[in-house]
């Protein structure tokens, strides 16, 4: 009877010693989940009923390790906070942000991580209203070098926009909007990370557009961000392809 005590004495210690090394409670979350859950989030933040958070408690359960189930690639802009606008805490998200949500080998390195280390099965490429990157990249003009450098990542949809002849109340939406979908393009394309784990149907890009106005996140529908295999690197495009403006879907 001693014997079989210490074994489950054991077996409860070694439990405990694999909850830590796992510390988040997301593990697992499937990408579907995974947009699930952000939609949920965003809907409490939009009507100030957030859940209840511990965040001290969330600190100690994620100290041994992380496992977010969505990893998020939006801009700087102060006011596009994903862990608020999501109403998450600490370990859930796996947060990259760049001013103009852009794909570059360096943050593809960290969504790989994410995606291959961390089992993190969505990525979502949020952009925002009002996005200043965008703003600027529109017009044009000489910039320092390093801040070229992220806004010639925003011109081919913006020689989208005018290849199709956009009117001027309508331009800088139809950018931003188009921005998105071609940073998904480019992530998809430019990771053999991603292309495996997506193939594998264990990840998933998301596009989406974040409302600096009310609040809301809108997810754009499926069909409209899933890359079409075997095209041209978006980063080495001379001629934007003619598309018309994708719509969003609302909650």
């Amino acid at each position: 009877m001693r014997n079989i005590s210490k074994v489950l004495v054991l077996h409860i210690l070694m439990l405990g010693f694999l909850f830590a090394q796992h510390g988040s409670t997301t593990d697992g979350v499937s990408w579907q989940d995974a947009i699930v859950k952000l939609k949920e989030g965003n809907s409490r933040f939009i009507t100030s009923s957030p859940s209840e958070k511990h965040y001290l408690k969330d600190v100690e359960t994620t100290a041994g390790g992380q496992h977010p189930y969505a990893i998020v690639l939006t801009c700087s802009d102060s006011r596009v906070p994903p862990e608020i606008l999501f109403d998450e805490s600490i370990g859930r998200l796996f947060i990259i942000r760049v001013a103009g949500n852009i794909v570059t080998p360096e943050l593809l390195g960290s969504i790989e991580y994410a995606a291959e280390h961390l089992g993190s099965q969505l990525l979502v490429v949020l952009g925002h209203t009002k996005c200043g990157a965008v703003n600027a990249a529109i017009a044009g003009g000489e910039a320092p070098p390093n801040i070229a450098s992220i806004l010639k990542h925003i011109q081919p949809s913006i020689n989208l926009a005018k290849s199709e002849k956009i009117d001027a109340e309508h331009f800088t939406d139809f950018v931003i909007h188009r921005n998105v979908l071609y940073q998904i393009k480019a992530a998809m394309q430019e990771s053999d990370v991603l292309k495996e784990l997506a193939h594998k149907g264990t990840f998933h890009i998301s596009g989406a557009l974040y409302n600096v106005s009310n609040g809301e996140v809108s997810f754009m529908p499926e069909e409209q961000t899933t890359p079409t295999h075997g095209e041209e690197k978006p980063h080495s495009e001379t001629k934007p392809h003619s598309e018309t403006t994708p719509k969003e879907e609302h909650k």
